[in-house]
């Protein structure tokens, strides 16, 4: 009998809430979002790599235990949220910024992806800055694996939610990189930019925050 099997259930609990985490708004899905729109699908797919990267990191962190040390020291948790929160308000000033210029997307976009590690090393900060995912994969962890459970169910459960991060984020970032999106951001390029701005500000002061309460 394979032993995976009797801790199947709970393995599909815990990648199903992975999945419901993941595909719901947040900053890093937004990030990619916001650069797949201005910068174009080569620049939305690199920064949505960098955020499956970091998130197979906090996923083989959790698998190990490390992210429950993690979890005992209160100072790392506060650094990770006041970084978090100025990087994530850092964008908000960009986009703002933007939304007060006028609209090239076209030459803007040959010269964005042009530097393709950038928006990879973006996506990396996006997500190394932010706690949720850290408490994203102790939870999904705590969901999937049982009491004696083999190492195949930490393995499973790894791969499984860094292959449902991928195929997220890569859809986030091909879907909003189409003509016909592009087209209606060139048209709403100042509409799009505050939301965007907007929604990085209210992340990265709830962020901000919540850095004082622990």
């Amino acid at each position: 009998m394979n032993p995976l099997l009797p801790h199947l259930p709970a393995v599909l609990l815990a990648l199903t809430t992975f999945f419901i985490a993941v595909v719901s708004p947040g900053p890093a899905n937004l990030a990619t979002i916001g650069t797949s729109m201005t910068a174009g699908r080569k620049a939305g797919i690199s920064m949505a790599l960098g955020t499956v990267s970091t998130s197979f990191f906090w996923g083989s962190v959790a698998a190990i235990g490390l992210g429950s040390l993690l979890l005992q020291y209160a100072v790392a948790i506060t650094v990770l949220k006041i970084l978090g929160g100025v990087y994530l308000l850092w964008l908000a000033l960009k986009s703002f910024r933007s939304a007060a210029r006028q609209s090239h997307l076209q030459s803007k976009q040959v010269l964005l992806r042009s530097s393709l590690t950038k928006y990879y090393l973006q996506g990396v900060a996006i997500h190394i800055t932010n706690p949720k995912p850290v408490f994203g994969w102790l939870a999904t962890m705590a969901l999937g694996v049982t009491e004696n459970a083999p190492l195949s169910v930490y393995i499973v459960l790894v791969a499984g939610g860094t292959l449902l991060s991928l195929i997220i984020n890569i859809s986030y970032a091909v879907s909003f990189s189409t003509n016909t999106v592009t087209q209606l951001y060139d048209r709403f390029h100042h509409w799009f930019e505050t939301i965007f701005g907007l929604m990085f500000t209210v992340a990265g002061l709830k962020l901000l925050a919540s850095a004082k309460q622990t």
